[in-house]
């Protein structure tokens, strides 16, 4: 059986957190605060952010290439990432920039890497970069505030529980 969109979100969560060492990650969690609504987004110890957009159907993923914040210079994360079940995005069809993974597996699901994403340029050259990093990073503030609102006031636990986060629950 095909895992949901949800689903592969909570594995690319999951990924985020071994892989790339984010200790802060958000799934599933959409605010009002930003058009664009990552389905995974991390951010490792070292500062910069990890995007995981997930496509599940060849359509959506057609329409996405059209979204402005899709573009090489726009948009949430400073490494991006693609990840879909295995073949539905051929590597010649991955935007400049992005990297693509496919998340397989039976029973214990796991992300493997199709294609690298280009983060390294943007860390190594900060003098350069440094507009495109101060965009990126007001693009995520508004994000990341909706994102606290909601878990603040315990909004959704099911984004905790898929996260393996003990919430607490009063007695």
């Amino acid at each position: 059986m095909a895992l949901t969109h949800d689903e592969i979100g909570v594995v690319a969560g999951r990924w985020l957190r071994s892989r790339h060492r984010c200790k802060v990650v958000l799934v599933n969690l959409r605010t009002q605060q930003t058009r664009e609504q990552p389905d995974a987004i991390g951010w490792p110890p070292k500062g910069w952010s990890v995007l995981v957009e997930v496509k599940v159907a060849r359509s959506d993923f057609l329409a996405d290439r059209k979204k402005r914040h899709r573009g090489a210079n726009e948009g949430m994360g400073q490494e991006r990432w693609m990840v879909t079940p295995p073949g539905l995005v051929m590597l010649e069809e991955v935007p400049p920039g992005w990297g693509l993974a496919e998340c397989r597996g039976k029973g214990a699901y796991k992300i493997y890497i199709i294609k690298m994403a280009e983060r390294s340029r943007l860390n190594r050259t900060r003098t350069r970069k440094a507009p495109r990093l101060a965009k990126i990073a007001a693009k995520e503030q508004p994000y990341l505030v909706g994102a606290l609102n909601k878990i603040a006031c315990g909004y959704d636990h099911k984004l905790y529980e898929a996260m393996g986060i003990d919430y607490g629950t009063e007695d």
